[in-house]
């Protein structure tokens, strides 16, 4: 018919881009693959992974405190290489937005542990998350290069204050940078911060301190003492401390793994009156010795037990899947889906673990809530490509006292909001570009 002439005849479209599909469907999946393959930024709300989105919209106060552990995969020239990421179509460019998209179903943790990531990929990380995320942490090296492995801490500033933070090593000698002991194949390090939250007032609205146009405080804002610990407290901000611990245990020593829960352990008890969570992939499951010797005294509790509910996804027997996703159930020789969901549902083969403080939770009024693993196995089996990791990422949400008007976290479905400065370089990382120099071919395993 004539229509159907007019319609196949008619002129391509221009647009931002140059010459546009005069078929909307070709111009969507054409912008898709550009967003997943990272060379248009962040994808919009609409489509589900986004780093903007505003508050949930009755503003009332919530209640609650997100962290979350996750081993996000180093994107290193030995992955990509020896261990097959380029091959399997799984590297740090295939996988960020599904990193990101796994954050988001978590519900936009206020504090992220990671482990593994490397500097310019934790930056990328942050800058997908928005310009009020941060990161502080050193790598286990200390020289930028293609082995420098973070136990990094991610911190959203729009609703924590950053007081301080500390790194040290998993050896005998802590603060001797890249020592290593006990048999350990790489150097270990942990990173440590500390914190205060940012107060809610009447209606939701979030108190920032005044001395910050942004809204988000910046190490150019604190006082040049550097004791922001004992300094007056902003009004903006709640009164108590709380610290945070991110760890990633050694690979191929179980002597080096037990050693190193006693150096953090340790740690904890010098700290006990503001440390409040350990998080980590800790390389073996819960029956080892590193489980005993972390949480035995009882100054830490493994959150999986302390939870009122928890929740596994997919049911993987592991918090490690080797990129094989919930059907790996070979490292506890099940082959039963009865028996893998029963495992799955104790945590008891989970390597990767959120630890609180029960002290710290007891004095103030905070209780956990849920604790859960984040899987993607219906996503992957839904849109294709590879997994976001070959670890799923362990979320703790903790309810909150309230003795204090304050801000906890986002609505699952919604991100927090975000605003403030890019912070200079001697500041906690964040905000900015991510960068990708060129790296120098790695040396070592990366577990």
């Amino acid at each position: 018919s004539s229509f159907r002439r007019r319609m196949t005849r008619r002129r391509p479209r221009r647009g931002l881009f140059g010459v546009v599909s005069s078929r909307p469907a070709v111009v969507v999946v054409g912008m898709a693959r550009a967003w997943s393959a990272g060379l248009l930024g962040t994808a919009p709300t609409s489509w589900g992974v986004t780093a903007a989105a505003p508050h949930s919209s009755d503003g009332a106060p919530q209640e609650e405190l997100r962290v979350m552990t996750y081993n996000i995969r180093t994107a290193s020239a030995w992955a990509n290489r020896d261990g097959g990421d380029r091959a399997h179509g799984r590297t740090w460019r295939e996988r960020r937005l599904k990193v990101l998209k796994v954050i988001e179903i978590a519900g936009w943790p206020a504090v992220l542990g990671t482990q593994e990531g490397l500097a310019w990929q934790l930056d990328d990380l942050v800058g997908l998350l928005g310009p009020s995320y941060r990161r502080v942490g050193a790598g286990r090296l200390g020289d930028g290069s293609d082995s420098d492995e973070h136990a990094a801490i991610l911190f959203d500033s729009a609703r924590l204050e950053l007081v301080d933070s500390t790194d040290f090593w998993l050896s005998e000698t802590p603060s001797e940078k890249a020592s290593i002991a006990w048999g350990a194949a790489l150097p270990r390090v942990a990173t440590h911060a500390m914190f205060r939250r940012r107060r809610r007032r009447p209606g939701g609205v979030v108190e920032t301190p005044s001395s910050s146009p942004y809204g988000v405080s910046s190490s150019a804002d604190d006082d040049d003492d550097g004791d922001d610990a004992t300094d007056g407290v902003d009004p903006a901000l709640t009164s108590e401390l709380f610290g945070v611990l991110n760890a990633h245990f050694d690979h191929a020593s179980e002597e080096a793994r037990t050693r190193s829960a006693g150096v953090v352990r340790a740690f904890a008890a010098a700290h006990r009156d503001t440390l409040a969570f350990v998080l980590g992939d800790f390389n073996a499951a819960k029956d080892e010795a590193w489980f005993a010797e972390l949480s035995g005294d009882g100054g830490l509790a493994d959150a999986w037990g302390l939870a009122d509910s928890v929740s596994c996804g997919a049911c993987a027997a592991s918090t490690y899947h080797a990129w094989r996703g919930a059907e790996n159930t070979s490292r506890i020789g099940m082959s039963s889906e009865t028996s893998q969901r029963e495992v799955a549902v104790s945590g008891s083969q989970h390597v990767d673990a959120v630890f609180c403080a029960p002290s710290f939770l007891a004095r103030h009024g905070w209780r956990v809530a849920r604790a859960r693993v984040v899987t993607d196995d219906r996503r992957r089996s839904v849109y294709g490509g590879p997994f976001a990791s070959d670890h799923y990422p362990v979320v703790v949400t903790v309810g909150l006292g309230d003795d204090d008007q304050h801000l906890g976290e986002a609505a699952e479905t919604g991100h927090p909001n975000q605003s403030g400065p890019t912070l200079s370089s001697s500041s906690p990382v964040g905000g900015g570009a991510p960068g990708d120099p060129t790296r120098p071919a790695a040396s070592a395993d990366a577990h």
